[in-house]
């Protein structure tokens, strides 16, 4: 950090960051509720909700790091699972990822 932001200017970075991601990632397409099964969004209810989430797992995270190296073993079991889900080319890059975190 070689300067220090205001939570405020913190989140504005953050949401337009996010923002950014779900225009080239692409908006949310459905969304699975229970007892009612898979419901499709519009696109921009997609956009706001991958925005949203983002946001979400990006404080999620922050919080976590403060909590004596909690979410490196989080975030190596959700790694380590969508390696497996994935598969292919993609392991490599796993890989990549998972000894990064190990190393963190």
């Amino acid at each position: 950090d070689l300067t220090t932001l205001t939570p405020g200017a913190k989140l504005l970075m953050l949401s337009v960051l996010a923002g950014f991601s779900v225009i080239v990632l692409g908006p949310v397409a459905q969304v699975p509720i229970p007892f009612v099964g898979w419901v499709a969004l519009s696109p921009s209810m997609g956009m706001a909700l991958g925005a949203f989430w983002l946001l979400a797992i990006v404080n999620v995270v922050n919080f976590m790091d403060g909590l004596n190296g909690l979410i490196g073993t989080a975030v190596v079991l959700v790694v380590v699972n969508m390696g497996l889900m994935m598969g292919g080319e993609i392991g490599w890059l796993v890989l990549a990822v998972e000894a990064g975190i190990i190393g963190f």
